[in-house]
């Protein structure tokens, strides 16, 4: 696939770069693994005082042998300078100068410098035709590489002339073998520039990265700072400012560049225009000084150290699996508000909400604001009083902002409040005090976060008070409703009226599912706004391994047969159900079981499970307000040691109960999209689970697992109905909770079925959360 396929018209628009250029943002902070400075990536470009694009009108290319070269001379002295302050940098050698004086790219590579192409003869790209620089191209690493012995990773167009009118260069980049390109200058000019291009290190394409040359972003302009003239017009202090400013407030390596010809006050002066003739020579008598006082005052490296640090895989021969991101708009800001958000007392809460804001933050700019509900989960002693005059960042959470140099994913920054939802009849103005306990710090936080768009998980209560602080901030809002929202709230007197007036108002819709979607439409939305966006997976954490070594690691049987329950312990769940369900079928393989419990046993399943001759048992993963129930609800069923409560697990550890799970069963009455389906897939686990919201949307086929009929509106039994009579149970698809008879069955052909797990694997890849977080910016961008 070809560059120019990617974008909507890479090669012919002429729009705003980030809709026709997609990008994975690199993250920073890029620190020195030795200490906390930032480290910045210092570049020289090597090229001779009469070969620079500004006397190109005057100097021809075949004149070059006419004329004296000094490239050596002052080469030399910004090695010294370098050795002097212990910094090793990046060359980017012109092939011509190469050519002529291969000993001085020896002396640059022995003294451990970076050798990277500035082509062979300084045309600027937008000139050449695509053969041309190609052999230019090939010419100029080919020199390189013969007199150094090392591959060359890194290139730099002539006078940065990679813009709009020559994105096909970066196909011939990359056919080239190269693996970054330092071309781009997100700014306005008369020879180059591209002024909406990202300004910071990011992915093009899987082992390709651009790293654009450093702009200061001034009232939503970007303005020169990082070297050549600029470095030379501006004075020092100027430049010293904007470097602290990138590194430090915007966490951000600076990429800054001379050449040697800068260094050479006493070079030969030739007639060009007065505009040119300033910009060529002001100041060269001072580039020395200031060089040095910039190397005492920054920490540098090469380029290809920078993004090794930043473990961007540079020296990865296969593409990493993350680099499937592709970002729309890598500088938008975005703040994501939501109660549904692991926080210190709720480690384990809306895990599916975490994994979409992580895999936006590799691609964006994304702070979270994650209230704690209070009263509630929120302890007063853990905070103090001061409870709605300023927000509780816990330092300790994991969720906290992450600044690890080795790391190339950087969790977003978390800020933990508490917010006031008090129970009973004072739900319905939850959105109100919602409102009210936190407006003051978003609009705080803005001043130092201006925020583009607000983007709220859940309708009620976040999604009803995000609309009011987006009125109220003046920025978009979008609201993803996740399920229960909508199939329980929004059917409510008070609370539905607060809902359908939130999605109404908001901006952008995103339903998990098409059940969800439609569901959003029928309560008056605009189908307009309306946005069917799954949720997706991380293939790292949920991946396969050999089912006996996870059922050794678990401490459980290798012999039995294991069905799996992940989720809360609620009764909308239908934990209960499934609990019935086993023992119905005598799952447990106890003959007379399924008589004890009062059941009847349907088309001798029983037998037929006992002819397996593997003890089969049912293990619950989750906590919840509803366990002292299902506990005895075993004991009545006379499951125990069968059926295993198991706690909650953290989400990293998960992966190893799908994989030592013959089948994993989900029988709830209501669902939006559940991720637990596609965890367990992703590790080769086939599933049973009823045909509620979303779930249809995912189990798409029998070669992934069976779906129970169940009508998802209505709500789980109360306990004392638990075990109806026999002559209660109806056929599979009647009305009321899932038909126990008929999840019984699918579980026993689950079982008896042969499944192709490599295919299960396969199929749940292919939903990423990095293909989420696409699909979720690319409609931010349309709204912003």
């Amino acid at each position: 696939m070809r560059i120019g396929d990617w974008g909507l018209g890479l090669c012919s628009s002429f729009g705003p770069v980030h809709r026709v250029y997609k990008v994975h943002k690199v993250h920073s902070p890029i620190r020195n693994p030795q200490s906390e400075i930032m480290l910045n990536a210092l570049t020289i470009d090597v090229e001779d005082y009469f070969q620079v694009s500004a006397f190109g009108s005057i100097i021809k290319y075949e004149d070059w042998p006419e004329y004296e070269c000094r490239v050596e001379s002052n080469t030399r002295l910004i090695l010294s300078i370098l050795r002097e302050a212990g910094v090793k940098a990046t060359f980017f050698i012109l092939g011509w100068v190469a050519e002529r004086f291969p000993e001085l790219v020896k002396e640059i590579a022995s003294a451990g410098h970076e050798i990277a192409s500035h082509g062979y003869v300084h045309q600027l790209i937008y000139n050449q035709t695509k053969d041309e620089f190609r052999a230019d191209l090939k010419k100029s690493i080919d020199i390189l590489e013969g007199i150094t012995g090392e591959a060359v990773l890194g290139y730099r167009a002539a006078s940065y002339s990679i813009t709009r009118k020559s994105w096909w260069v970066l196909d011939i980049l990359i056919e080239a073998g190269l693996k970054y390109d330092s071309s781009i200058f997100p700014i306005h000019h008369d020879r180059y520039g591209i002024p909406d291009f990202p300004r910071f290190p990011h992915q093009i394409k899987d082992g390709f990265y651009e790293f654009p040359i450093s702009t200061l972003k001034i009232w939503g302009m970007n303005f020169p700072m990082a070297g050549g003239g600029y470095f030379r017009l501006l004075p020092y202090p100027v430049t010293r400012w904007a470097i602290n400013r990138i590194n430090n407030r915007e966490g951000q390596p600076v990429i800054f560049y001379l050449h040697p010809w800068e260094f050479d006050p006493d070079q030969p002066g030739q007639p060009i225009g007065g505009f040119s003739r300033f910009r060529h020579y002001v100041n060269l008598d001072k580039t020395e000084v200031r060089f040095r006082r910039l190397l005492e005052d920054f920490q540098f490296a090469p380029v290809k150290e920078i993004l090794r640090i930043a473990d961007c895989g540079l020296q990865d021969e296969e593409p990493d699996p993350k680099s499937e991101i592709r970002n729309p708009k890598s500088e938008m800001k975005i703040l994501t508000l939501t109660t549904l958000f692991p926080n210190p007392n709720q480690p384990h809460f809306g895990l599916f909400v975490r994994e979409r804001v992580k895999a936006m933050s590799r691609c964006c700019e994304l702070k979270v604001v994650a209230p704690i509900r209070w009263p509630g989960t929120f302890r007063i002693s853990d905070f103090g009083f001061r409870i709605f005059q300023s927000a509780i960042r816990n330092p300790q959470s994991e969720e906290s902002a992450i600044r690890n140099p080795q790391s190339a994913i950087q969790n977003p920054e978390v800020f933990h409040l508490p917010v006031l939802l008090t129970p009973g009849i004072g739900r319905s103005l939850h959105w109100l005090t919602y409102f009210l306990s936190i407006v003051r710090f978003l609009a705080k936080l803005r001043q130092t976060f201006p925020f583009d768009l607000l983007d709220v998980h859940y309708a009620y209560p976040d999604g009803a008070a995000g609309v009011l602080l987006g009125k109220y901030l003046k920025v978009p809002v979008s609201i993803t409703v996740r399920g229960t929202d909508i199939n329980l709230f929004a059917r409510e007197r008070l609370r539905g009226r607060v809902i359908r007036w939130a999605l109404a108002e908001a901006d952008l819709v995103i339903a998990v599912s098409s059940d969800l979607g439609k569901k959003v439409i029928d309560l008056g939305i605009s189908p307009k706004k309306v946005k069917v966006i799954p949720n997706g997976i991380d293939s790292e954490k949920f991946r396969p391994m050999d089912s006996v070594e996870a059922r050794m690691s678990l401490g459980l049987s290798p012999e039995a047969s294991i069905i799996l329950s992940v989720s809360n312990l609620i009764k909308s769940k239908g934990i209960h159900h499934l609990i019935e369900a086993v023992g119905r079928a005598g799952l447990a393989g106890r003959a007379g079981l399924a008589d004890r419990a009062g059941l009847a046993d349907r088309a001798g399943l029983a037998g037929e499970a006992r002819e397996k001759g593997r003890e089969l048992n049912l293990i619950i993963v989750g906590e919840g307000k509803a366990r002292g129930e299902l506990e005895r609800q075993i004991r009545d069923l006379g499951l125990t040691g069968l059926v295993k409560l198991v706690g909650a697990k953290k989400q990293e550890e998960l992966y190893l109960w799908y994989n030592a799970a013959d089948l994993l069963c989900l029988a709830s009455l209501r669902e939006g999209c559940p991720n637990v389906l596609l965890e367990a897939l992703a590790c080769g686990c086939p599933v049973v689970a009823t045909d509620v919201g979303g779930v249809s949307e995912i189990i798409t086929s029998e070669d992934y697992g069976f779906l129970v009929n169940s009508p998802p509106d209505r709500l789980c039994p109360p306990p004392d109905r638990l075990c109806p009579p026999p002559d209660r149970l109806g056929p599979p698809g009647q009305l009321g909770p899932p038909s126990r008879g008929s999840l019984s069955e699918a579980i026993l052909k689950a079982l008896n079925k042969e499944w192709d797990r490599e295919k299960l694997i396969s199929y749940a890849r292919e939903r990423t959360w990095d293909k989420v977080a696409e699909m979720v910016l690319t409609e931010f961008e349309k709204v912003i």
